[in-house]
């Protein structure tokens, strides 16, 4: 199985990606390991980001590709998985990170958005969202997967509560 899994920064991506690799062999590609800075504001140019990715799984069988920047380019799989969190955890886990308050916001405010699954659905032929509020386990994970099973994501209380302490 050919499998892409993104999501805003804090869902659960790097941890779950490296599970169920472990567990079903999956090679496992982890954007964040392999995109670099290409230009001089330090950013990624997302067109070598993507030739990269084509090679690395040109003639793999079964591979993850996980990164919260394969929202923004198709790669050529089965499904692709977007992990949401509620915006209110996702905060708090930001915070653990240390994530500068704009960083944080930012990203907060591209879950309740649903920023990653608009950018799958118009990249991606299969596209399912898992909330991963509550962290699940890889089994439950690669049932999900292999089902083509989406979750039903709605953050719009959390984006009112959000913008009444923004605002």
């Amino acid at each position: 199985m050919k499998v892409v899994i993104t999501g805003t920064p804090g869902t659960g991506k790097t941890s779950i990606s490296r599970q169920l690799s472990n567990k079903t062999g999956w090679e496992l590609i982890e954007l964040n390991k392999i995109a670099k800075p290409y230009d001089s504001e330090g950013d990624v140019n997302l067109g070598v980001l993507k030739k990269t990715v084509l090679k690395r799984i040109k003639g793999l069988k079964s591979f993850i590709v996980e990164g919260h920047l394969a929202c923004e380019f198709k790669i050529p799989c089965s499904v692709a998985v977007v992990l949401r969190c509620k915006p209110e955890v996702l905060k708090q886990r930001l915070e653990k990170r240390k994530y500068s308050q704009d960083k944080i916001m930012e990203n907060v405010m591209a879950e309740a958005l649903d920023y990653c699954f608009i950018k799958s659905g118009n990249n991606y032929r299969k596209t399912i969202q898992i909330d991963m509020t509550k962290k699940i386990s890889a089994e439950t994970m690669l049932g999900k997967i292999k089902n083509i099973k989406t979750d039903d994501v709605d953050w719009v209380k959390s984006l009112k509560k959000l913008a009444l302490k923004t605002f």
